[in-house]
């Protein structure tokens, strides 16, 4: 009487282990898809100082009623924010 052969599990030795894989390797893939990509081209511009202001503080802005300008916002003197100017 012969014992017959294990069988072959390919399903949990190959399968699952290079599914894993691939898992691993497309959420790296995902997570440095900034870093994949081309650089975004961007023009940087000086920061301008008013005319008039002072160094001390509230005297500064009190003809134009600014008195600090968020970084990244740039347009008109006196344009009153996102596209009104």
């Amino acid at each position: 009487m012969m014992v017959a052969p294990p069988r072959k599990r390919v399903v949990t030795r190959v399968l699952v282990p290079l599914g894993i894989v691939v898992v691993v390797l497309a959420m790296l893939a995902y997570a440095a898809r900034e870093s994949l990509r081309p650089g975004i081209v961007v023009r940087v511009v000086p920061v301008v100082v008013k005319g008039g202001a002072a160094a001390g503080g509230a005297a500064a802005g009190a003809g134009s009623g600014e008195v600090v300008q968020a970084p990244g916002w740039v347009g008109k003197a006196g344009g009153g924010g996102c596209g009104a100017g």
